[in-house]
């Protein structure tokens, strides 16, 4: 081993140790609770993945990525159909469950080992207005390849080409636009995180994109986008700028300032960031 890999695999192995410290203080508390506005919410930390999740990073009147959480308040309407693709836990499908109280909420969560943590955590705060969903979303209506999985992994990706290191099973894939038609329901607002995936989840929504007053919250992992599928941030802007959207970069979207920039053909992205795209 290198003496590069041994320095990250000590990096890796003391940040591991001081996480395990520090959980020891949340060691009897079974809940994360959000006040923020008008929105209360409850959220399930008896597992190990939910508090590690939760805690200690969200304690103390902190919580999950500030600007896109206030925007998610700003934004939905109590009649509002929301899809929340990616969901992890459900942390935004919960809230949006509370905020769009007379409409409803469709999960799209690939990881089997969430869905058990999103139904719990919709219980907890009374949602029956939540349907969810085990699938990939993506651009065809066959299967996708993940890597096999024991405990929830909020990195799982659909994969496009293997690693001789990992196992795979095939899961059953879905496109939005397949997925309304058999609903026969019309969106309101799409949240996108799906670990570079975003745009095979666009390609798969191209009639829904042509809809009036559509607004989209998406994560664009732009390192991702280019070393695991082959493609750039460049043309998932241009294909949202080609069906109407103005587009807005949420500045620091982990940390609460709110702050948004103007987003046009000739911008650039980097790391993991957020877009806000609408019609007017």
């Amino acid at each position: 081993m290198g003496r590069k890999n041994k320095v990250s695999l000590t990096k890796r192995i003391y940040y591991f140790l001081k996480k395990q410290l520090e959980l020891r203080r949340y060691k009897g508390v079974e809940t994360y609770e959000l006040k923020l506005r008008s929105v209360e919410a409850v959220f399930s930390t008896t597992d190990a993945y939910s508090k590690g999740w939760f805690f200690p990073r969200y304690d103390k009147g902190k919580y999950h990525e500030p600007t896109a959480t206030n925007l998610f308040i700003d934004e939905i309407k109590p009649e509002y159909c929301v899809f929340d693709i990616g969901t992890n836990l459900g942390f935004f499908t919960c809230i949006s469950g509370k905020l769009a109280a007379k409409g409803s909420v469709h999960s799209f969560e690939v990881d089997e080992n969430c869905i058990l943590l999103i139904e719990k955590n919709c219980r907890l705060n009374g949602l029956s207005n939540v349907t969810i969903n085990n699938c990939a979303v993506s651009d065809n209506d066959e299967t996708e390849k993940i890597p096999v999985s024991a405990k929830p992994n909020p990195r799982l990706k659909v994969s496009t080409t293997e690693s001789p290191n990992l196992h795979y099973i095939e899961v059953k894939a879905l496109q939005i636009d397949t997925y309304i038609k058999q609903k026969n329901l019309l969106p309101d607002f799409i949240k996108i995180d799906v670990e570079g995936a975003e745009l095979k989840v666009l390609k798969g929504m191209v009639n829904t994109l042509k809809k009036p007053q559509l607004k989209l919250l998406i994560e664009v992992h732009v390192p991702n986008l280019k070393d695991y599928f082959n493609t750039d941030y460049k043309d998932l802007l241009g294909l949202l700028f080609q069906n109407g959207f103005s587009i807005k970069e949420l500045k620091e979207h982990r940390k609460n300032k709110n702050e948004f920039r103007e987003i046009n053909g000739q911008s650039e992205l980097h790391g993991n960031t957020m877009i806000y795209a609408f019609k007017s």
